[in-house]
């Protein structure tokens, strides 16, 4: 289990548990019993109507280990920022580092403010109102604030070919003290349509640091599917996010 992008990209946490279950977004096969969000909205209050699709839920039949070979076709070797993949707990992952190219717009800053953040349909709130513009210092650097929430882009371009999906690796602390995203999954067919789309990151750092840019942050591990969607990521129908270069918002902002 975990939030839908446009859930995550506003900061509103959300996490699941079960019936005598011993873990949060984890259950084990066979599970039988109610299913209970628990929502915390970190940073503003939020105005939610019952049915609004808040989660989104992954199956997975069995761990399958990938070879290295089966990633050749994902990126074309002249395609920018490509990723490098290797083997992490009979998994491939690739590696995906902070876009904050200096003199540049970098990101987003959420703000202290009391203004509602209205989710009951789309583009209904003013992202001024919400998030500040972040700029990068001639060297490529920036303080993140404790208990801050930013957005960024990966400085690589990912691509999941219709017979994978894609999900972001739980925060490594050997990367700083901090979590790096909160939906962080990926659909079939992301970035098929273009040279691939650069990922978003949802950070909030559990003490001061300092980032640099194409500094590593993150991980995406890419998992087989049991059989080809009929629709994918994109490409056959529009989609929120593709496409997407820099320091998109959730879907919820003018």
């Amino acid at each position: 289990m975990s939030p839908k992008s446009s859930i995550g990209r506003i900061d509103l946490h959300v996490r699941m548990i079960g019936d005598n279950n011993k873990y949060y977004d984890h259950f084990p096969f066979g599970y039988q019993g109610k299913l209970w969000f628990i929502i915390t909205a970190n940073s503003f209050s939020t105005q939610i109507l019952p049915g609004t699709p808040v989660n989104q839920m992954m199956l997975f039949e069995e761990k399958s280990l990938l070879q290295t070979q089966s990633f050749q076709a994902l990126y074309n070797k002249d395609q920018e920022a490509m990723p490098a993949f290797h083997f992490s707990e009979q998994s491939m992952v690739c590696d995906m580092s902070i876009d904050i190219q200096p003199g540049e717009t970098a990101g987003y800053r959420a703000k202290n403010t009391d203004k509602i953040l209205d989710i009951r349909k789309t583009k209904n709130n003013i992202q001024e109102d919400f998030f500040e513009l972040i700029e990068t210092g001639n060297q490529g650097k920036l303080k993140l604030e404790k208990d801050g929430f930013y957005i960024f882009t990966s400085y690589e371009r990912i691509t999941v070919p219709a017979d994978y999906s894609c999900e972001m690796i739980p925060s490594d602390n050997t990367k700083g003290e901090l979590r790096v995203h909160y939906a962080g999954f990926f659909d079939p067919g992301w970035g098929m349509g273009n040279r691939g789309d650069r990922g978003v990151l949802e950070i909030r750092p559990y003490e001061d640091i300092i980032i640099s840019h194409r500094q590593p942050i993150a991980q995406m591990r890419y998992n087989p599917n049991i059989q080809i969607p009929e629709v994918l990521y994109g490409v056959e129908k529009k989609s929120n996010y593709a496409g997407q270069e820099k320091n998109k918002l959730s879907k919820y902002f003018q």
